[in-house]
């Protein structure tokens, strides 16, 4: 995939809360992408730290409802649609597993994500003739949302 526009989001590392090349969480990848790539502005969602996953999935998953985000069929994707996906997190004394991640579609089957400890990578977030789902995001992809500047 060298060569496409989301070359050059590769490697970018990640930093909580981040939203600039120097350093970008899930929500702030998927913003630049969005913003520098596809004229679409979408809320920083700054006042959210990246620890509070809890509150990040209920803004997004709001938005996604009465906003602009509208809900994908799996065999419609397209670049720059975002992929929700589940995350670990720690609920009083237990771990769940709720919609708190996200990634950018690069092209249908690959997307553009990053997360804590890594780097931003190009991976796979679905089974196809050429690919299976990377490790990563494997059984924890929810479903697949378009902007509505995009539709």
């Amino acid at each position: 995939m060298s060569g496409t526009w989301a070359s050059a989001y590769i490697g970018l590392p990640y930093r909580a809360n981040g939203r600039e090349r120097d350093g970008v969480d899930c929500w702030g990848l998927v913003r630049l992408v969005l913003a520098e790539h596809a004229a679409v502005d979408v809320p920083d969602y700054g006042e959210v730290d990246a620890a509070d996953l809890l509150r990040v999935a209920g803004r997004f998953r709001r938005d996604s409802q009465s906003g602009p985000w509208r809900r994908v069929e799996p065999d419609q994707d397209q670049a720059f649609d975002v992929v929700l996906m589940k995350a670990r997190v720690r609920e009083n004394d237990r771990f769940a597993r709720v919609p708190a991640h996200c990634g950018v579609i690069v092209r249908p089957g690959f997307m553009l994500h990053i997360q804590k400890k890594t780097m931003s990578a190009i991976v796979p977030y679905r089974d196809s003739d050429s690919a299976r789902a990377h490790v990563s995001v494997v059984h924890r992809v929810i479903g697949v949302y378009r902007h509505g500047a995009l539709a």
